[in-house]
């Protein structure tokens, strides 16, 4: 019994090794150039704090408590944003003291389950334990950890891009 036909490039493109070490070798030098723009853009990404890039990301606005301890901790940008990806959303102090004194079995409640009750005790009582304003606080001190792109982080991305700038083309008109 003959399986030649499941592998019939077996026998059929001797003549191609060439090609096919070619092909390995431009395939090599692509992502050579791809990890060479990589080091190009991270140039650009490390002018800014782990504290910024903590406080830019969607995870940190939603769950900006826990995004301030790690910034706090000076926590690096990635393994930060990676804890806030998979951590429920915490609470601010005044809401645990809160919810300690008004919930009976607080302390048996698991994380997403302490954050259920608050959330649910904050709708029902006119944000009585200071969900909402302790997690609206904790934004705006987040968006001040947020740092302005530079003028030249904003040519040296338009240099990569090969888009001009206002002033560029300002200059040109």
């Amino acid at each position: 019994m003959s399986y030649q036909h499941l592998f019939p490039q077996a026998t059929a493109h001797t003549e191609n090794r060439l090609s096919g070490s070619l092909l390995r070798l431009q395939r090599l030098s692509q992502s050579a150039q791809a990890q060479d723009e990589q080091e190009r853009a991270s140039v650009v990404v490390s002018r800014h704090s782990n504290a910024h890039w903590i406080a830019s990301s969607p995870e940190a606005k939603n769950n900006p408590i826990l995004a301030l301890k790690l910034i706090k901790r000076r926590t690096p940008h990635e393994e930060a944003i990676d804890t806030l990806q998979v951590s429920a959303r915490h609470l601010s102090k005044f809401t645990k003291r809160k919810m300690i004194a008004v919930c009976a079995g607080w302390e048996c409640l698991d994380t997403e389950d302490r954050n259920m009750e608050a959330f649910t005790y904050s709708m029902t009582h006119s944000d009585d334990n200071g969900y909402h304003a302790g997690f609206f606080a904790a934004q705006r001190v987040l968006e001040k950890h947020v740092e302005l792109w530079t003028e030249e982080d904003i040519r040296s991305l338009s240099e990569r891009y090969g888009v001009a700038t206002q002033s560029e083309r300002g200059m040109a008109g």
